[in-house]
């Protein structure tokens, strides 16, 4: 193969990572966990800025910085890396030698994330940059709440902020919710921040709503 990063855009760390790990374990072998690793590591060092605690969404450097020399981080391209770590780590036994690099980005992307929790209880499709692009994104706010609800079922998040930040991210998630039951304020198929109709709904949206609602109904179920 090429030297070629095989995860090189952000999404790809919730396509991948996790069945593979998932793989692992059904078969009793890390082979699989310990390749996942290292494509992981790879898409980590070209992506990840550690004094944002956030992902770039590819190896685009036009999606890195823009016109003005500011650091653009996309929240559904987050939302998918947060939740596949959720993922992994429910998969991998905390003893596993991945688990503590899995889990130490997992925290460091949390708490930047709930930081920038807007008052409605979502997020932006522009992390940094709410004011600009005002409109609400449901699937990337779902994947991150459904990052939340995992980590606070779990007991590894601990205290009242991240609970309530679950709690209020679900309240507007359902917010968004038609009484035909359609999720909308849904950004359309992209790879950056853009504006769109809050109108807007997509099949990928409700399935990360749908994510969520499992950890919110054995939240719920405690």
């Amino acid at each position: 193969r090429s030297n070629e990063i095989l995860w090189w855009w952000a999404d790809a760390l919730f396509m991948a990572p996790p069945a593979l790990t998932e793989l692992s374990s059904i078969m009793k072998t890390n082979k699989f966990s310990v390749y996942t690793f290292q494509e992981w590591k790879n898409t980590y060092k070209l992506l990840y800025n550690k004094e944002d605690s956030l992902f770039y969404r590819d190896k685009k450097k036009y999606n890195h910085i823009d016109k003005l020399g500011r650091n653009i981080y996309w929240l559904r391209g987050n939302g998918w890396v947060v939740a596949g770590l959720a993922k992994m780590l429910n998969i991998l036994n905390p003893d596993n030698k991945q688990y503590q690099k899995y889990q130490t980005v997992y925290f460091e992307m949390i708490d930047k994330l709930v930081a920038l929790q807007s008052d409605d209880g979502l997020w932006r499709s522009a992390l940094l940059r709410p004011k600009e692009y005002p409109v609400p994104e449901t699937s990337g706010s779902a994947l991150v709440c459904y990052a939340l609800a995992w980590g606070v079922n779990a007991k590894i998040l601990k205290g009242l902020d991240y609970e309530e930040a679950m709690l209020d991210c679900w309240k507007g998630l359902k917010s968004k919710v038609t009484e035909e039951g359609k999720l909308t304020n849904v950004q359309p198929v992209g790879h950056e921040p853009a504006r769109f109709s809050p109108n807007n709904s997509e099949v990928f949206g409700s399935g990360a709503f749908l994510l969520v609602a499992s950890e919110i109904f054995e939240y719920k179920s405690h």
